[in-house]
């Protein structure tokens, strides 16, 4: 007994298994609601290794398609509220990717694109020193995007990762595709030519590179889906809001509020796309991804607000 108007079982403890099958058992949320939370805050003092259970989450997608729709949220909540377990771990951020693919190939395109969204925001600009013997050795990496392209000579892309070759010293010292690359050695590449920016990577031994995850930004690029009522900023705001809308709602999603929800970058300077703001509305979006910075009549709040007088996400 909770209280006298609640009475229900809540799980305190058990093995490492039954807790993460747990994760996916039908529960009563009024009786037990942060579970999941909870368990995703403290399975390391239980399990010493979270590979072990992104590899159960993948295995559940795979074999038992009732439980994807459990495991896309479940997955989509792990990066939103603890991004620094896929970022600092590279079989981490392989299995993601793993997942990612999956849920394109089941056409879940609206978790897809809010699990790109949530990577680009959480995500966090990082220094990658990486060095070669001399400048005629091969970069062991490939870029794409630039400020201009034949396709479309108005476009304005960052510079990307497009592939790491496995095991060399560029994916050594962390490098992923999907990458987007800020600065090399004190020069901005938030808008410059493609033939510019390989002209600076080959030029140089030593490579001190400013770079951040940005999937969402990548596959927007090489989509090739580009829309003529703006460029750069206005593009990826359009096409977000254009994909997310129809997600049909769910228990973990708002249905009652038909107001937005606006996501920015945690920092003004290196954005999804150079501070690009992306307007979600707020049925689309679970309760959970509270934790990205939002503005709030024009001031910086922690967590996602509404532009409404309906309220906010729990937990904002």
């Amino acid at each position: 007994v909770l209280d006298n108007n609640r009475e229900g079982y809540v799980l305190i403890k058990g093995k490492s298994e039954k807790l993460i099958q747990a994760l996916v058992e039908d529960r009563d949320t009024n009786i037990d609601q942060y579970y999941v939370e909870d368990f995703l805050l403290m399975y390391r003092t239980f399990i010493e290794n979270p590979i072990d259970i992104f590899e159960k989450f993948l295995t559940w997608f795979n074999d038992e398609p009732h439980l994807r729709e459990k495991v896309a949220r479940l997955v989509l909540l792990w990066v939103n509220n603890h991004f620094n377990d896929f970022e600092t771990e590279p079989r981490m951020t392989y299995l993601l990717e793993q997942f990612e693919q999956s849920l394109e190939q089941e056409n879940m395109i609206n978790h897809q694109q809010l699990l790109n969204i949530a990577c680009s925001v959480k995500s966090r600009a990082r220094v990658i020193v990486y060095t070669r013997s001399n400048r005629d050795e091969m970069l062991h990496f490939s870029i794409l995007g630039g400020s201009a392209t034949l396709s479309d000579p108005n476009s304005s892309h960052g510079i990307f990762i497009s592939n790491v070759e496995n095991n060399s010293q560029a994916q050594k010292n962390g490098l992923k595709r999907g990458d987007q690359i800020l600065e090399v050695n004190n020069v901005s590449f938030l808008s410059i030519s493609l033939k510019k920016a390989l002209e600076i990577l080959r030029g140089a031994s030593l490579l001190s590179m400013t770079v951040k995850a940005n999937v969402l930004g990548f596959k927007e690029m090489i989509s090739g889906d580009n829309d003529n009522s703006g460029s750069g900023d206005n593009k990826l705001l359009l096409q977000s809001r254009r994909l997310l809308a129809p997600l049909s709602p769910n228990p973990m999603c708002s249905s009652e509020s038909t107001s937005n929800i606006y996501l920015v970058p945690r920092t003004k300077s290196y954005g999804a796309q150079s501070g690009a703001v992306l307007k979600i509305p707020t049925a689309s979006v679970p309760k959970q991804l509270h934790h990205a910075h939002s503005y709030v009549d024009g001031r910086q709040m922690p967590g996602l607000s509404t532009f409404a007088n309906r309220g906010s996400v729990p937990g904002s």
